[in-house]
């Protein structure tokens, strides 16, 4: 989603109307920028992607606490699952909302939030729609386990290639072992080297689904790890 934050001559009495009139704008930047990132951040972005029209689509959740993969054990065998009780939905409404909204918060639905990427086929149609700015304001990932084994067999790049500024990788260890992941034990026995090789910090969940609190160095419960 590209807009030209510049308003066309036709609209600049409008642009300059919002600015001074509405309650919103009005407000300090840094009052308003808190706001925005409560209401863009915080949440958990499961994103799939339509191949018959090679659109990525998303099912944004808030960030379960503590942090655990969302959804229920049936959903989370179903890479397209929709919780309907929690799904946030408008997500981009504020940005929409007018340039100068859109100019001070497109990026936020990238740096504030977990971006979750089931499967493999969806991660690499959703980075080629993506502009560069945008993908390397993306600071957290949960990505398909099997891109993660390619990375760690050479086969790929390390996602700093993909995100440039990426700080975590949220890993599901438990599902890597079901699966039968070759480097699922590395991440237990060295997870410094499986840090070098993906290029950030890991971070291993549990499942929301299995009721046990996560056991993460990183306080990755907190708005800050998300920065």
């Amino acid at each position: 989603m590209l807009v030209d934050v510049e308003p066309p001559t036709q609209l600049a009495n409008a642009y300059q109307h919002n600015a001074t009139k509405s309650p919103l704008l009005r407000l300090p930047a840094e009052l308003r920028d808190e706001i925005s990132q409560y209401a863009l951040g915080d949440m958990w972005i499961t994103i799939v992607c339509d191949h018959k029209v090679a659109k990525p689509r998303y099912i944004a959740q808030p960030v379960p606490s503590p942090l655990a993969i969302p959804g229920t054990k049936p959903q989370l065998n179903n890479g397209n699952y929709r919780n309907t009780q929690s799904e946030r939905k408008h997500l981009l409404a504020l940005p929409l909302t007018c340039r100068q909204l859109y100019r001070e918060t497109h990026l936020l639905p990238y740096s504030r939030n977990i971006l979750h990427f089931p499967l493999s086929n969806d991660l690499e149609p959703c980075i080629k729609s993506r502009t560069l700015t945008q993908s390397s304001a993306v600071r957290t990932i949960m990505p398909p386990l099997m891109w993660t084994e390619r990375i760690m067999e050479g086969y790929v790049e390390p996602f700093t290639t993909l995100f440039p500024k990426l700080k975590y990788v949220y890993l599901d260890l438990a599902a890597w072992k079901n699966h039968g992941g070759t480097h699922a034990m590395d991440v237990e026995c060295f997870p410094e080297d499986v840090e070098k090789m993906l290029g950030c910090k890991i971070v291993v969940l549990k499942r929301q689904a299995d009721e046990v609190p996560h056991e993460c160095s990183v306080a990755c419960s907190s708005r800050l790890t998300l920065h």
